[in-house]
């Protein structure tokens, strides 16, 4: 019996050791750098740098979202798009921008920035919502 909680110890402790070398991904937090994102083979992420001395975490999205539409144009498949900036990591869509929790690849994500009507990203609940809609298709004046 001894034995078993002995090996059995050995086997957690092993683990746990092994975790504590696993390396997470991290966001850098050089204050005012904004950068993309790529995926590397492996797991690994590779930081290239988009813009310095970006005052705001709504100035790296936009710069973020400018890189995005100009590889679109190039004819790139991809839409989803990652960068950084802060600590933290964003990620854009066609749907808009969600920003990291935690300074974690994998930390959870909260929508930051919704893509309005004309498709520039905005403050969700600034973008409009349309009225009630009749059957064919008019909206129903407001009273």
């Amino acid at each position: 019996m001894t034995r078993v909680i002995v090996t059995s110890a050995a086997v957690l402790l092993g683990a746990l050791a092994l975790s504590a070398c696993q390396k997470t991904n991290q966001a850098p937090d050089d204050p005012g750098v904004c950068y993309q994102v790529v995926e590397q083979p492996g797991g690994k992420l590779k930081f290239n740098v988009v813009k310095k001395d970006v005052p705001t975490l709504e100035n790296c999205a936009a710069e973020l979202d400018a890189v995005r539409y100009r590889f679109l144009r190039l004819g790139s498949p991809k839409h989803d798009f990652t960068g950084a900036y802060g600590g933290k990591f964003l990620f854009l869509d066609q749907n808009g921008m969600r920003i990291t929790m935690g300074p974690s690849y994998d930390s959870p994500q909260f929508q930051t920035f919704s893509r309005g009507p004309d498709g520039r990203l905005s403050i969700p609940s600034y973008i409009p919502q349309p009225g009630p809609v009749e059957a064919d298709g008019a909206l129903v004046p407001k009273k």
